[in-house]
């Protein structure tokens, strides 16, 4: 019947409507401010499912007054390089946090400096994330557990450097039981645990290739 025809045809194009998805965008960030228009933090806030968030044009230090950056979203973070740009934990707050909806992240080109908490310094990557570092420093965060990183994730760090990160247990790095930890290309020196693991306390998954792990 006509109504029936009607009725089949509304169903398809709302079943086309939901597999069209918004095309990945590219969200600048044009300061250093911690937060307000042209942050990092606000970058995070409008990016949606697949978005990059371009810092590229940004040098200096974004020291954060707010707390930590909140990833709830798949994203891709690119920074000026680590000698140019820092986020900084101002010895206050851990600097990003993954939590439900962030699937696969990557931050490259970025210093993460002075972070503390009790469960990663810098970065705590949790759940289902997979986490990509790149080109990136993390250094001088101190926590209870994972001075530099705690993952309980998938974490991947590729031509990276940690170092001098404080903790309890896992100095770098603490890699928890459900943790999958990929090291490629990287350094390790310097960090320090007052338990275990100077450099990394690993109870997970762990790959090392072609990195440097000393005076840990």
């Amino acid at each position: 019947s006509v109504s029936n025809i009607k009725a089949a045809t509304i169903w398809l194009i709302l079943a086309c409507a939901l597999t069209i998805s918004a095309p990945a965008t590219t969200i600048v960030v044009s300061n250093t401010n911690d937060n307000g228009p042209g942050s990092l933090r606000q970058a995070l806030v409008d990016t949606n499912d697949g978005d990059t968030i371009d810092a590229t044009g940004v040098s200096g230090t974004i020291t954060l007054t707010s707390g930590q950056f909140l990833v709830d979203k798949s994203v891709i973070i690119n920074g000026a390089g680590a000698d140019v740009l820092a986020l900084d934990g101002n010895a206050t707050s851990r600097v990003f946090q993954t939590v439900t909806g962030a699937k696969t992240v990557s931050i490259s080109g970025l210093t993460i400096r002075n972070g503390q908490s009790g469960f990663g310094g810098s970065i705590l990557n949790a759940g289902i994330a997979t986490l990509t570092i790149i080109n990136s420093t993390l250094s001088g965060n101190a926590a209870g557990f994972g001075g530099g990183v705690f993952n309980s994730g998938t974490l991947i760090i590729i031509n990276s450097t940690l170092s001098s990160n404080m903790a309890s247990e896992g100095g770098g790095i603490y890699n928890s039981g459900s943790g999958m930890l990929t090291i490629t290309n990287s350094t390790f020196s310097g960090n320090a645990a007052s338990e275990t693991g100077g450099g990394v306390f690993n109870i997970g998954t762990l790959q090392l290739a072609n990195s440097t792990v000393s005076d840990n």
